[in-house]
This record gives C-alpha cells, structure tokens and sequence, in this order.
C-alpha cells in the first residue's frame, strides 16, 4: 500500500495521538451479495454498500486519496472515489485475483491468466508488467524496496526488485495464496488448503506460523485466500465459505470474528497508520499550526 505524506488534518491527529484512519477500519468484500461491507477496528458493524452485478469479487485496495480500487475475477478493476462512487472501470488480466498499490500510488494486479502482474496509474493506463514463467499468480505486498508476489506456478512467493527485475524464489514449495506486509518487515502468507498462516521475514525465512482453524473456531469449510495485517499488528483472514473473516493476534491468537452482513467474502483491506513519532505535549501547538519537524507518514498494507 501507498505511503504518502499526511495531510495537516492529519498531522492535527497524530499531535493529538490519534489514528488517521477512520472508525470504519476494515473493509471486506462479500462475493456473494456483491456488497463492500465496512467494520470499525474493534468489529463493529458500520455499514453494507451495493456494488452491483458482474463476476466474482476478488480484492480491494485503498490509495492515499482515499480511492478504492476493487477487482473483479473477470479482469475488471473498478475505481470509487472516497464516497464511494464510480470514477471508472479498466483491467485485462483473466482470473484475476490479488490488487497491491505502491508508494507512488500505482496499481500491482495479479492473476492466473498472464504470467506477469500488471502496473497501471490511477486511470488505468498500463506503466509496466512484471513476472517470471510460471507465474500463475496470486497477490502482491511490497517488502522494504521489493516486490513479493504470491506464485502457484513456482510455487512460493517470487521476490522482484523496485524496477520489476526478479531475483529469487522464497517460500518455494508453500504454493501461498494472500500476502500481506507484516509489520516490522516481512510479510504473512496463507495457505488456501491447509489454512496455515505464516510470518516470513525479509530474507524469506519462516519465523513463524498457525493454523487459521484454530479453537475456538468450528474448522474453516473449504479455501481461505486472501490475508490481511492491520495497524495493531492483528492477522485477518478471509474465510470464504464459512461467511466470516477471523481477526487473530500477532502470536496466532483468536479475538473475534467479522460476519454480519458477509457471504462468501473475499478481499479485506485494513487501514494501517504508523508514524515516525508522536509529538510531546510541549510540541502539540507547533503541530496545531502545521509546524512539525521531521517526516510524517503514513503507511497502509503493502507499502514500500
């Protein structure tokens, strides 16, 4: 996900010691209804919004203007702007699955009809395309200055450079489905057939791993595929058909689950905001002013 540079409204919170992102922190896809379905940090539910017909929902992203961009299996990626109202439609990959969005807000799309992921800009037009034989893939998150994106053809999660350039294979042999960029570096993986979660670090070890069918959980019917890491460390996992997504702790741990309103969910995007530093209380009126010394940022999920 993008990282971009706050905003003065912005930087007014974060002098309180506030987060910039909205309540509504976590937003889902709901395959089966066609609905974009929004839940506060904590799980409450806040809202369900129509998103019409067409072919499976796949995922979500958000950009630092507040756009999202929602694809479709089809191929088809669909911009709303923050109200959620449509700016426009365009995609060609076949199968598509996986979105990412990096720091200069461009769009990463992944999928199993082309052995490459595909860069656009915010209307659309195609920068530049990515990958190595066999492909076949999956998800994106960017890793520090690298691009790691989720391979069924390798299988393991092939790691590309800031231009696009592979440079290894990690994981090899996990065949991972959803990425997401773990904070603290690396990234967390999930396995659609075994539903096992894994942490893999910068240099693309295994550090450490659980099973999304942990108790108290009744086991997950079918595939899980797409995985997301908020901004208080938590793992969600999208489990399809069992109509929830199941939030755990860093350590593995169970805390709730997401279910109102979702059928067969897919996508998940969940606001993560980090900052250099809070501001102390002798400093909060230069913020109030707009004076704020050092770099302010903020950073969601699959940033670089």
């Amino acid at each position: 996900m993008p990282q971009a540079t706050l905003r003065l409204a912005s930087i007014l919170l974060l002098g309180l010691g506030l987060s910039t992102a909205a309540r509504a922190d976590i937003l889902v896809l709901s395959s089966g209804n066609n609905r974009l379905v929004r839940f506060t940090d904590s799980g409450a539910f806040v809202s369900s919004t129509d998103l019409g017909s067409g072919s499976q929902l796949s995922d979500i992203e958000v950009d630092s203007l507040g756009n999202h961009y929602i694809s479709r299996n089809s191929g088809l990626i669909t911009k709303y702007d923050s109200s959620l109202a449509v700016v426009g439609s365009f995609g060609s990959i076949s199968s598509h699955y996986g979105l990412g969005i990096d720091a200069a807000d461009r769009i990463h799309a992944a999928g199993s009809g082309l052995d490459q992921v595909q860069v656009t800009n915010a209307s659309g037009s195609l920068l530049e395309t990515y990958g190595r034989n066999p492909g076949n893939y999956r998800d994106v998150a960017f890793v520090g200055t690298e691009r790691w994106v989720t391979s069924f053809g390798s299988p393991g999660v092939q790691v590309f450079d800031a231009s696009g350039t592979y440079q290894r294979t990690i994981a090899t042999g996990l065949g991972p489905f959803g990425i997401s960029e773990a904070i603290g570096g690396g990234a967390w993986v999930l396995r659609q057939d075994s539903h096992d979660v894994h942490r893999i670090d910068a240099s693309g070890s295994i550090v450490f791993s659980f099973n999304a069918d942990s108790a108290p959980l009744p086991p997950t019917v079918g595939q899980v595929r797409y995985i997301e890491a908020d901004a208080f460390g938590r793992v969600l996992v999208s489990a399809y058909a069992s109509n929830r997504v199941d939030v755990f702790n860093s350590g593995g741990v169970f805390q709730f689950s997401l279910s109102q309103g979702l059928s067969r969910p897919t996508g998940v995007f969940a606001a993560r905001p980090t900052f250099a530093a809070v501001p102390e209380p002798a400093t909060l009126a230069a913020a109030v002013f707009g004076v704020v010394a050092g770099a302010w940022a903020v950073r969601r999920r699959r940033s670089s």
